[in-house]
């Protein structure tokens, strides 16, 4: 009986440490909060407007973070974000489907919007503000590999937390 339960304990145990070594945390430069990502995952250098930018293997998958000083309150930012989200998909064609709803992000509120099109560039984005800054958050794949890593997106985007200033 002891031997079954040693061995479930350390099942257990082995699964945890499976778990955890799949994913990643990163603290984006300048930024007080971490964002977890799957360890495949690697930084790169952001391109120009974003502050933290990482991919997935094969270049399947992007992530991209921006942060600003907050210029507006927060309805109005997210208001605009929205606005801007769903012309720039309108623009890419009578393909794309937008949809946006109120989320919460690192337990602040947030708006999530949805850009989805068949060959196209799916995106799911996110808009909030905390301690001052603005902050979007964009996850990016192709149609075709959507399915695959939209739960890697969600699980990434679930794990964002705030560090208390010191």
């Amino acid at each position: 009986m002891r031997s079954v339960a040693w061995l479930s304990a350390m099942l257990v145990l082995a699964f945890m440490a499976t778990a955890s070594a799949s994913a990643k945390t990163f603290r984006p430069k300048g930024v007080k909060l971490t964002l977890g990502l799957p360890a495949t995952w690697h930084t790169t250098k952001p391109d120009p407007g974003w502050s933290f930018e990482a991919v997935a293997p094969h270049l399947a998958a992007f992530v991209f973070l921006s942060a600003k000083p907050a210029l507006v309150n927060d309805t109005a930012f997210l208001g605009s974000f929205v606005t801007f989200q769903r012309q720039r998909s309108k623009s890419l064609g009578p393909h794309m489907i937008f949809r946006a709803k109120r989320t919460t992000i690192g337990s602040v509120e947030a708006i999530e919007t949805i850009a989805t099109g068949k060959n196209a560039t799916d995106e799911y984005s996110y808009a909030f503000q905390n301690g001052g800054l603005e902050y979007t958050l964009v996850y990016a794949t192709t149609s075709e590999l959507l399915p695959k890593e939209k739960a890697a997106f969600e699980k990434s985007a679930a794990s964002l937390r705030f560090l208390n200033a010191a």
